[in-house]
């Protein structure tokens, strides 16, 4: 018997199907959903554990759509790795409650997604270990390193992607970091300065800084950041720019702010909560950086992708691979510097 309120009383109840559309981060998600229906008039009866059932079922839908981590998913990359929460959590220097709440049934949000998924791959999670590692006490350092070795012994692939990519994001100094050693407080102070105000679109924003980087290279010819940026399908992305992302994300220095484009396409925007650490950046960087986000004030996501898809560094460039600093002097826009 359950309490039926058309009815207004408890009553016999069975299990049935029912159509329902739920909304998950604002986005209506269509399921076929089990129901407690009232065998008097037909109604269907409030049940707990029915729409948890249900909701988590919206959840998965919405998750398989947008490729974001499921809950299994990081039970898995825990186990594969022989990490407990705290110690993926202190890896990644993010905070436990984090990864207990993706593990537990909450939606990642875009940069922890991002983030997770790449960890998924054992070479990409042995270059990460190898630089971070100094974050996990000795005794868990040991027993990662044990268990990375077992795995990449037991996949050849993942031993050649291991040798290819020992630090992610650390290329050589010469012509794919434009002449310095990468730093990523510059790269976090730049990305700090285009989220001032009234933020920035995080697809805008990878653009913004290729721009930046380059156009200081063509007048110095060494870059701002040192990074790698990486020809990838939306324009220029600089490498592993999604960890630096979520590490600010996560110590609050930067807040992503969902927007509503229309009814049915959301995007992200990055807002910063505090001043950037300009001190991190070379001599001249702040007028460059003021100089590119107000040439490109008007653009939109879609158009800045777009323009930087006709620059020469981009066109002349591979899939996935690196754009050497030397494009800097083919781009179309001749940003003036103050």
């Amino acid at each position: 018997m359950n309490y039926c309120e058309t009815c207004n009383k408890r009553v016999p109840t069975r299990i049935g199907k029912h159509e329902e559309e739920l909304p998950v981060k604002g986005e209506p998600v269509k399921i076929v959903a089990e129901v407690r229906i009232c065998e008097v008039c037909g109604s269907i009866c409030y049940d707990e554990e029915l729409d948890s059932s249900s909701m988590a079922a919206a959840f998965d839908i919405y998750r398989q759509r947008h490729n974001i981590i499921s809950p299994g998913e990081v039970r898995a990359l825990l186990d594969k790795y022989g990490l407990s929460q705290r110690g993926l959590a202190a890896l990644l220097g993010w905070g436990e409650i984090t990864i207990h709440r993706y593990e537990g049934g909450s939606i990642a949000d875009e940069a922890h997604n991002q983030v997770l998924r790449m960890l998924q791959d054992t070479g990409y999670m042995a270059g990460f270990f190898e630089r971070y590692r100094d974050r996990l006490p000795p005794s868990k350092q040991r027993k990662l390193e044990a268990r990375l070795k077992e795995l990449v012994s037991a996949d050849c692939k993942a031993e050649n992607r291991l040798s290819a990519r020992v630090r992610p994001s650390e290329h050589e100094i010469g012509p794919l970091t434009g002449y310095r050693r990468f730093s990523p407080d510059a790269l976090q102070a730049m990305i700090m300065s285009f989220a001032q105000e009234e933020g920035v679109l995080k697809t805008k924003l990878n653009k913004l800084l290729w721009y930046a980087d380059f156009t200081y290279f063509r007048d110095h010819r060494t870059s701002m950041s040192g990074a790698t940026y990486i020809h990838l399908p939306f324009g220029p992305v600089p490498d592993d720019y999604e960890i630096y992302l979520a590490a600010l994300i996560e110590d609050q220095a930067l807040e992503s702010v969902e927007v509503d484009f229309t009814p049915e396409m959301t995007g992200e925007k990055l807002v910063a909560k505090e001043a950037p650490d300009l001190g991190a950046l070379p001599d001249s960087a702040e007028a460059v950086l003021r100089a590119v986000n107000e040439y490109f004030r008007s653009f939109g996501s879609k158009a800045m992708s777009d323009f930087s898809h006709q620059e020469a560094a981009y066109a002349e460039t591979k899939p996935h691979k690196p754009i050497p600093y030397e494009y800097a002097d083919k781009l179309n826009v001749k940003i003036d510097v103050a």
